[in-house]
């Protein structure tokens, strides 16, 4: 530890060292018979002795994820804590946001890094404590699940280091309604408009509230300041007193890009999802994508030159069916409620249990979201996401609940697709045993040619002449 340690504060690229499997023990003759000898400490020499023949250890450091031994932070020194550096601004009760939990943190500025301490001792994070106590109460033994969560608690980190060098875009965020929040991308997204790659890893970006109120407004200003301050110049900033203005800009670069060509669709509206304050790492903001084919039946791919394959992209998803729009506004206007004003639809084309944990079920961490949202269990396999077809005519039927739009993963994650994991979905009323998504008869049961065929619609010159319509919504 202590040679990673001073090798990695002289150079933070990777370093090479050997490991020597092998050693011999009788450099260090241990007399068992002995007791006292045993208790007394090595001298100086046989330290160095055993330092040399268990070898040095190689590290290839990169401080947007795996940073060297983090669990072992609160243990070393001041300056490698912080690493290298000493402590120049301090931010108490925040919280690192991302899908899988949020953690109370501390925020700790040096002029080279960013630390968070995490201040949960007792092993829980948001939402854990009050369930796992319960649990401990019942008086029955843990489940198999229970012990892989106690398990996941203890190797949890205890702080995490990441070098400010690497940060590449800095974005002001809205945490639960509130104008509260920060989020930065590290460097695997240098060169990309809106965070490029890291834009999908949580490990690549951080989340970090800051609080309530104006307090926690002025907090995250103070903090995003100071980061700024300490960021490479070429990194995107969206400065807390010029925010307007920058979004004002970015937006336009990002249109001016797309309507000559030389950004994707799918880039386009991924870029307009971050500077939206979207994120990957909070499922109530998670990305939201549109419905663009409508054609769920064919036995061969639809025709991409055809508009008829196409939903309309200047209705919302709601008002695709005529019947239930006609509906949807007679209840709107006939609706007297004194404490209630007017609807139109009963739920929203994007949120985080009906439709993030609905889509991505079958994946890490969404699996686990659900199971907890429904009191450990999975929902009633009926009403778990089964079938494309089936899942696009609730959408486009009569029931005022399913307003359901896309998220990116179908249009370049395969995986959300696949019960890789073998959960164990539950068996529908018609006897159906759920496992990997039923895809169009089109997607020849391939998961990866349904997703090309759907990017490909989404890139097509039909969707890109109905897409700003979509977009205006």
């Amino acid at each position: 530890q202590s040679i990673a340690q001073s090798e990695s504060e002289q150079n933070f690229g990777s370093f090479e060292v050997s490991v020597q499997e092998e050693y011999d023990e009788g450099m260090l003759p241990m007399q068992e018979e002995d007791n006292e000898e045993q208790d007394k400490p090595f001298s100086g020499q046989q330290v160095n002795q055993l330092q040399s023949q268990q070898g040095n250890f190689h590290f290839a450091p990169s401080s947007f994820s795996f940073q060297p031994d983090i669990n072992s932070l609160h243990s070393m020194g001041q300056g490698a804590r912080l690493g290298g550096g000493s402590l120049e601004e301090y931010y108490g009760t925040c919280v690192h946001v991302k899908p899988e939990w949020s953690r109370k943190c501390i925020l700790l500025l040096t002029d080279s890094h960013l630390v968070l301490e995490y201040d949960d001792g007792d092993g829980f994070v948001e939402g854990e404590k009050e369930s796992r106590r319960k649990s401990d109460l019942s008086g029955y033994e843990l489940k198999d699940h229970d012990e892989v969560q106690l398990m996941n608690e203890a190797l949890r980190p205890k702080a995490m280091r990441w070098n400010i060098s690497e940060t590449s875009h800095i974005y002001l965020r809205r945490y639960r309604l509130r104008d509260s929040a920060l989020e930065l991308f590290f460097i695997p997204s240098a060169g990309a408009m809106s965070g490029g790659s890291a834009f999908f890893a949580g490990s690549r970006s951080l989340f970090i509230d800051f609080g309530a109120g104006s307090w926690g407004n002025t907090r995250r200003d103070d903090a995003a300041n100071a980061i700024m301050k300490r960021a490479p110049p070429q990194a995107v900033k969206q400065w807390p007193d010029r925010s307007g203005q920058f979004l004002h800009e970015e937006l336009k670069k990002f249109t001016h890009a797309w309507s000559h060509g030389a950004i994707s669709n799918f880039d386009y509206l991924m870029g307009l999802n971050c500077l939206a304050g979207r994120s990957f790492n909070d499922i109530c903001q998670y990305p939201v994508m549109p419905w663009v084919l409508s054609n769920y039946t064919s036995e061969e791919v639809p025709d991409l030159t055809d508009i008829t394959n196409f939903r309309d992209l200047s209705k919302p998803i709601g008002a695709l069916n005529e019947q239930r729009l006609e509906e949807l506004l007679d209840r709107f206007s006939s609706f007297d409620d004194p404490t209630m004003p007017p609807f139109m639809y009963g739920s929203h084309y994007s949120t985080s249990a009906g439709v993030v944990c609905h889509f991505l079920l079958r994946l890490h961490p969404f699996s686990s979201l659900h199971r907890h949202l429904q009191s450990g269990h999975f929902d009633v396999a009926d009403r778990l996401f089964s079938s494309v077809q089936r899942t696009w005519e609730m959408c486009t039927g009569r029931s005022a609940a399913e307003v359901k739009e896309l998220t990116p993963e179908f249009y370049c994650n395969p995986s959300f697709l696949k019960n890789t994991n073998e959960l164990k979905l539950g068996t529908m009323q018609d006897g159906e045993v759920l496992g990997d998504v039923i895809l169009p008869p089109w997607a020849k049961g391939s998961a990866e040619k349904f997703v090309e065929v759907m990017r490909l619609a989404l890139e097509s010159d039909v969707c890109t002449e109905m897409l700003p319509d979509w977009i205006d919504l």
